[in-house]
């Protein structure tokens, strides 16, 4: 082929393109007056860059509009997860326009401010209500994420006593959710007539204090993610979720039922401790590690079929320090201290360095013919 040739087979697949020569070594420059399109079929890059100089506005905050800031990496003992988008503008959400006008489209005035788009959303002031059967927020889309920002959602009861007693009672909800993947966070729910969060599958809730609501504080269905989150003085659990969670680092004190709550999920250096009944309860294969279960009304930690509870410390219960049921569980490196029964496991459950002190029976364990073995080890490791 000649050079004429190639040269008009140029001209016409770039017309928008003009060679400027560069400085040095003959290199030239590409200038594009035109938008710059890639044919290349999926899997290949369209774009090679080999410098590891930085390219002057190629970078996150040009990328639709967002800042390298709300794409922040957080850790967890599973894995990366990456926070949820932080600061994107989004429908604000306050007082007057939720009683007066409605807040965005689709939303009608008066309480619950209904979300049905998905997207960001963010609170511009406090929310509050006198109705105890009335819902704030009501969340109808998937892929919502609700930002408090520092501020509270609030109703008329209020919890107190030993038993805990609420009143008054009733059907609302802080913040009520029928759609999956929903995220809320960073701020104060308080004083519901029911649940202060509901939530269902997929459900991540962080950075929330859930006081004195009529049931639970915070509640959430399968594979959700609850961490770093305060339960205190409510009606019945503090803290509940669903099949294949996380729930982490979590405070739970002082509610009416049990303190957390989980099934075949992952409950890790929370703190439970003064609630009516249960520290921790998780059924199925759960891993219980280093929380802190203390002066609880019930058992200190229940685990329901094969699993792992490795180092917790978990004094002072009125019922079993740590208790398997159904099968076979793990139990390694606890100190269990001034409860009922210190450990009281399943028959073949394996057990190893536990400091078990101060409890009325150290050690009991029954197998499928409930036959009963109850031994007092004075204290020794076991």
């Amino acid at each position: 082929m000649s050079t004429r040739h190639v040269t008009s087979i140029i001209l016409i697949v770039l017309p928008a393109l003009a060679l400027a020569q560069g400085g040095g070594g003959g290199t030239s420059d590409l200038r594009v007056s035109g938008k710059f399109i890639s044919d290349i079929p999926t899997g290949d890059p369209p774009l090679q860059v080999n410098s590891t100089t930085n390219v002057p506005n190629l970078n996150a905050d040009k990328l639709d509009g967002f800042d390298v800031g709300d794409f922040a990496v957080e850790g967890s003992g599973v894995g990366i997860h990456y926070k949820n988008l932080v600061g994107v503008p989004g429908e604000e959400i306050d007082q007057d326009c939720a009683i007066n006008t409605g807040c965005f489209s689709g939303d009608l005035a008066t309480f619950p401010v209904t979300i049905s788009e998905p997207g960001s959303y963010r609170l511009a002031g406090n929310l509050e209500t006198t109705d105890q059967d009335t819902t704030i927020i009501r969340i109808e889309s998937e892929n919502v994420l609700l930002d408090l920002r520092g501020f509270r959602i609030k109703g008329p009861t209020s919890c107190s006593g030993t038993p805990l007693n609420c009143t008054p009672t009733g059907i609302g909800r802080g913040i009520r959710a029928v759609s999956a993947n929903v995220t809320v966070r960073n701020g104060d729910i308080t004083g519901m007539g029911s649940n202060g969060i509901q939530l269902v599958a997929g459900g991540r809730v962080e950075g929330i204090r859930a006081v004195s609501n009529g049931a639970n504080g915070i509640q959430a269905g399968f594979d959700s993610r609850l961490v770093e989150n305060i339960a205190r003085l409510n009606g019945q659990h503090g803290i509940e979720a669903g099949d294949t969670s996380i729930l982490e680092d979590n405070v739970s004190v002082g509610n009416g039922a049990h303190a957390i709550v989980g099934t075949d999920s992952r409950v890790v250096g929370n703190t439970a401790s003064e609630n009516d009944d249960r520290g921790i309860s998780c059924g199925g294969k759960c891993l219980i590690r280093d929380n802190q279960v203390h002066g609880n009304g019930g058992v200190g930690i229940r685990a329901v079929d094969a699993s792992v509870v490795i180092g917790n410390v978990v004094t002072d219960n009125n019922d079993d320090g740590i208790m398997n049921t159904l099968a076979p569980g793990t139990i390694l490196d606890n100190t269990v201290a001034n409860n009922d029964v210190g450990l009281n496991l399943q028959a073949n459950s394996g057990y190893a360095r536990n400091t078990v002190t101060g409890n009325t029976c150290l050690l009991y364990t029954s197998d499928a013919a409930d036959e009963e073995d109850s031994v007092d080890l004075g204290g020794r490791r076991i």
